[in-house]
């Protein structure tokens, strides 16, 4: 079984407005999907989508192992997103995370 989780809050008013929503939906749905497949399905594979948001606003190319300065709720969660290294490590589960720049693409209008 394979689950890739995009559970996000993307609509920017929203994450200002209401960034326990953001944190809650953004952050600890993560959590929640990786605590049913250490429960109920050890054997899946767990993708989490992340995003360049968490590098805050670098002009410069950046680089996985960047420092994460996240500027808003909506950065913040997607950071506590990351959790899957623990989850990895500590209960032997195949859970990778892939930072998406998709709004830094040649092809980016």
């Amino acid at each position: 079984m394979r689950s890739t989780t995009l559970p996000h809050n993307t609509f920017v008013a929203t994450s200002w407005n209401q960034p326990e929503l953001t944190g809650d939906v953004t952050g600890l749905g993560v959590v929640r999907v990786l605590e049913a497949v250490r429960h109920f399905c050890p054997t899946a594979r767990f993708y989490q989508a992340s995003s360049s948001e968490m590098f805050g606003r670098r002009r410069s190319r950046r680089k996985v192992d960047h420092a994460i300065p996240p500027p808003k709720s909506y950065a913040v969660a997607k950071v506590l997103a990351l959790c899957d290294d623990h989850y990895r490590e500590s209960y032997g589960l195949y859970c990778c995370n892939g930072i998406c720049f998709n709004h830094e693409s040649r092809g980016a209008a």
